[in-house]
Formats: C-alpha cells, structure tokens, sequence
C-alpha cells in the first residue's frame, strides 16, 4: 500500500511462510492506532470499548501477504478476520475439528435433583435459564446456552453429558454457606454479587446461593473441542444443577448475582491447535445498577486471589466512583468445619458443612469483618485469628493486558488462490501483547 493516508490495519508489515504466524504484526500495528480512532475521551469506556471493537470486529480482511515456495509461482494468501463464534455458526460447532471428541470428566447420570439426562431440553436452555426478574434481562449473557438452541441431534449434543467435580462439590458447600449468611442481610435487593470462579463452580457456587439470588449468566463463547475455554464443562454444570434455579417465588427482590466463567481470559499464546474462544465479560454499567438500587457488591473469587480480573478492571473502577461500594470474598476462607470421627451409631457421617473461616462462631464475624449491617446472628460472633481478607479490597484503576493490546475470541480463516488448496488456521498476536 504506496501513497496517500494509511489505512489502519491493512498494512503489509511482514510476510511469513507458517500460517500460525501470519496476522501477528497487523494486530499490534492496529492496537496502537486505537486511541487515535477511538479518541481521547475520559469516559471509562473508551478504551475498552475500542480495543473491544477491535478484537470482535468480523468479516474484515487483515493481510495479504505472499509465501514463496522453492518449486512453486507466487501464491497469494489472504487471512479473513472473523470473530469466532461467527466462523462456529457458519461452519459448525467443532469447526476445524470434527473428528475430535469432546473430553466428559467427572460425568454423572442424573442433575442434582435425582433425574436423568433430557438432551431434548438442551433447546429450551436459553430461555430456561434467564433471570426471573425481567428488569435484569439486559445483562443476561445467553451465548453458550444458545449453542445447543437448535443443534437438535448433533453429534455434541449426542455426546453431552453432565458432570459434576469434587470442586463443584465443594463450590455447591460454600454457595450454601454464604446464602446462610445473607439470609441475614439488612435489605438484601441493594446487594449484587458477582462470582468468578472457574465456570462450573462458578454455576455450583449460584446454585449453592438458591433460592437467595436471582443468577444472571454471562457466558459469551461457544464450546470447541480444542478450545482454550472448556466451556462444555460449563454448559454440563448448568445442566446438571438446572433444577436448583427453576421459578421460585422466594426470588422476588433478591440480589442479582452475575455468574461468570474465570477461564474465560485463559493464557493462549501461538498454539495452532486450539481453538480461541475466550471473550471478555459483559457487565452492565453503574447506572444499571444504580437505577436497581444496588449500593454493594460482593466479588467472589478463588483462594489466594486479591484482586479483579483485567476485563473487570474499569467497570468495577466506574461502579466504585458511581457511589457501589466493592468488596473481596476469598473462597480461601469459606472452609469446612474440622470432620466429626465416625461412631457406631453414625458410621457415615454427614459430609462437613462450610463456614466462613471453618466455625459457626467464626461465621457470623463476617459482617463485622465487611462493616456491612445485618439482622442479628443466632450465635454470638468471634473474631477469627487468622489474616483476614478481603475487607480492605477496593479496585483502583491499573494497568491491565488491554492497555497493552490483547486479541481474544478470534479465528483466522485462510483462503489461498484458485489450484492452490486451502486451509483453516489460528492467527497468532499473542495474548497480552
């Protein structure tokens, strides 16, 4: 391209002879053209909203390079960027892999409440499990539900099976645990919270929390066989604990509770054998909140986590100055009680109960320990003795992997000149810059 205004993104900047490789130097050269295009303004969204732009952004052509061969004439190659759920719905689910099977580990028969698999229900899935209350429909994220909306006999939804971990389990415990704790909360609908774990514990975590939570998924991606996000392991914990969020009238001005799948900004670097459907979540904004009257929100993570994923960083910087006071749950310290020895009366004792720092009276320090008012507890607290976290957590604006350029959740399509073959590959660029 000779002559007149550049034009982002089109610009030849090197030619490669391995497919994976091509489109790395596009997507650097375009990352650092998005402030200009996308202007300097102070709004929290601008630059997410941008980089955003550009990572989804489908049905553009990238590059045109040319790869010379030692025996062959010049052949063209041109790369089609396109968002990868958008090449999944053209070309099917398991693009790129049709011969690979999907890996079930941990598979169970039955959901939570005793019954077997009805793969003819994976088609309502989508509108069975949107929030109960219709105001919190515009920040239902129904995207890997819709996989298997019309998939009818597919051979995934042949294949699918429920599955249910010793992580689930114990995600399921300590949803309970915390569902306890703000049965006792001083006007529960001014409460969010918004759990990211690893997706199926993150579903058995909301299902541990019915029916005191309304949950509003936010699950973008489609399941791939090589994908880096096992989102079909997500898809069959929802199936599984599906029962625990039908209709209930125990909801009604309970706090949303936003469901995510922590794997979603996965590391991905180069690897051609994968398949890239990570995204980005879609939390609404602080005047969403707001006008729901939302003043806390409790951010659920795993242990040893201290602060917010990349992706969350500016929205959870926007709700803290909208007045939406953020604190940190560590499931690091949501803990089974110490096990009961077996006796010959009970020989098989019940499995531990979760509490918050490992004992009842531990449990009810929560409030104290969040300075959050509530009802008054049925046991008189305690102090833990151990560190506690999580009180003092207050997101502050940093510097994350899309201030310096990040492309998730997008597929390569490669076409070559007519005679010359085809083929179907991932682009390269890296995560994280």
């Amino acid at each position: 391209m000779t002559g007149g205004a550049r034009k982002p993104g089109f610009e030849l900047q090197v030619g490669y002879d391995q497919l994976e490789l091509l489109g790395a130097r596009w997507w650097q050269e375009g990352l650092r053209e998005v402030p200009a295009r996308a202007g300097r303004s102070t709004h929290d969204e601008s630059r997410r909203t941008a980089l955003k732009a550009l990572i989804v952004v489908g049905g553009a052509v990238i590059v045109a390079g040319v790869v010379a061969g030692g025996t062959c004439s010049r052949r063209r190659t041109v790369r089609v960027a396109r968002d990868s759920i958008e090449v999944q719905r053209a070309r099917g689910l398991a693009v790129g892999a049709e011969q690979v099977a999907f890996a079930w580990p941990d598979p169970i028969a039955t959901t939570c409440t005793g019954y077997p698999l009805d793969r003819a229900t994976l088609g309502s899935l989508a509108a069975g499990m949107a929030p109960h209350d219709a105001a919190l429909g515009p920040a239902y994220v129904p995207t890997l539900f819709q996989s298997v909306a019309s998939a009818g006999e597919s051979p995934f939804v042949r294949s699918f099976t429920m599955v249910r971990s010793a992580a689930m389990v114990a995600a399921f415990a300590q949803g309970e645990a915390i569902r306890e704790l703000f049965e006792y909360a001083e006007q529960p609908a001014r409460w969010a919270l918004v759990i990211d774990l690893p997706g199926p514990a993150s579903v058995a975590f909301a299902a541990g929390l019915q029916p005191f939570a309304d949950a509003v998924f936010v699950f973008d991606n489609w399941p791939h066989p090589r994908g880096v996000v096992p989102a079909h392991l997500t898809l069959a914990a929802v199936v599984h604990y599906r029962p625990r969020f039908a209709p209930d009238d125990r909801r009604r001005g309970a706090p949303a509770a936003f469901v995510l799948d922590r794997n979603r900004l996965a590391p991905y670097q180069d690897e051609p054998d994968r398949f890239d459907n990570r995204y980005v979540a879609r939390l609404p904004d602080a005047p969403f909140l707001r006008e729901r009257g939302v003043e806390r929100v409790l951010y659920v993570v795993p242990a040893g986590v201290e602060h917010e994923l990349d992706d969350l960083n500016e929205r959870f910087v926007a709700w803290r100055a909208a007045g939406i006071e953020i604190k940190l749950l560590s499931l690091g310290d949501v803990k089974p009680e110490p096990p009961r020895p077996a006796t010959v009366s009970d020989p098989t004792p019940a499995p531990p109960r979760y509490y918050w720092h490992g004992s009842p009276a531990y449990h009810w320090w929560f409030w104290n320990h969040y300075a959050w008012s509530s009802r008054p507890s049925p046991i008189t607290p305690q102090q833990p003795p151990t560190s506690l976290l999580g009180g003092v957590y207050s997101p502050l604006r940093r510097r994350t992997l899309f201030d310096v350029g990040s492309r998730v959740g997008q597929t390569n399509e490669t076409h070559t000149a007519p005679g010359s073959g085809g083929s179907w590959g991932r682009s390269s660029g890296g995560f994280g810059g």
